[in-house]
């Protein structure tokens, strides 16, 4: 009776570990696709922003303050467009981080890519310093892609290289993106060689809640800031001033002028919530 007690209770444990592994994997994969998405729409808006800045410079007589605010903006969100641009390079092989014999980078890169390394590092990296890297090629080129993810250089107050290895190395392992580095943080690989007794499965039920339970806010963070992103790029739609205002801002109505003004300002907001990081609590 002690042994069919003793396996109804480690069966018992192992059900409810199981289905909590279930469930955090399935959020991962939410997530993973929150994280692109939320890459996909941040591209998008800051193609946006760029198209406000062209039709500001079209008009004529437009007030020095206002040009200068819209190049603020443009160029706060220069980062991230660096960032854009670093994956890529990386994607069309002009910079190689696959090759430098770290443990993890190559499997990184050849599965997720660049463009899946630049939209988890935008998303929970540090945003980083803008440093151009068009201008350079081979070793330099490739120590500026891994400073980028990495949050910038060090100097910056980046994590630098280091930090940029690191990030592709977590990711490697598992090679799909944030679910990658999660279930390598996780470890779920050594849990389930070494779950043998109720003791165990109780053990890695209580470690992986440890890890669900912040990812659930991270994954409501996600969504509310695709959300905030969404909204405001649909208010920053030139149409109607192309369109119909005129060419000339002395010729604007106040209520235009008022009009272009929370254009300017929605446009500044928006390159604030690219710009956003979400914390991750690992």
């Amino acid at each position: 009776l002690k042994v069919m007690f003793n396996l109804g209770r480690k069966n018992q444990a192992k059900e409810r570990f199981e289905k909590r592994k279930d469930e955090y994997e399935n959020l991962l994969i939410v997530i993973n696709s929150s994280v692109n998405n939320l890459y996909s729409l941040r591209k998008s808006a800051a193609e946006a922003i760029l198209r406000v800045e062209e039709y500001i410079n079209t008009l004529a007589n437009t007030p020095k303050e206002l040009k200068k605010d819209v190049e603020d903006i443009v160029l706060s969100i220069q980062s991230f467009r660096s960032d854009v641009e670093l994956a890529s390079k990386i994607d069309s092989g002009f910079v190689d981080i696959g090759n430098l014999g770290i443990a993890g980078l190559g499997v990184a890169v050849g599965v997720i890519g660049g463009t899946g390394a630049m939209a988890f590092a935008t998303t929970f990296g540090v945003a980083s310093t803008g440093t151009a890297i068009s201008a350079l090629s081979g070793a330099a080129a490739t120590n500026a892609a891994l400073a980028a993810l990495g949050g910038g250089a060090l100097a910056a107050g980046g994590g630098g290289i280091a930090a940029g290895k690191a990030l592709l190395a977590a990711l490697g392992p598992i090679g799909w993106s944030i679910a990658g580095l999660m279930l390598a943080k996780g470890g779920f690989d050594f849990m389930m060689r070494n779950i043998n007794d109720v003791i165990a499965y109780d053990s890695a039920w209580i470690q992986l809640n440890h890890i669900y339970n912040p990812m659930l806010k991270t994954e409501k963070q996600l969504k509310q800031l695709e959300q905030s992103t969404q909204l405001l790029k649909g208010n920053i739609g030139i149409a109607l001033f192309v369109n119909t205002y005129p060419s000339n801002y002395d010729d604007f109505t106040e209520e235009q002028k008022i009009a272009l003004a929370t254009l300017i300002n929605n446009a500044r907001a928006l390159g604030e919530l690219i710009n956003q990081r979400v914390k991750l609590q690992l």
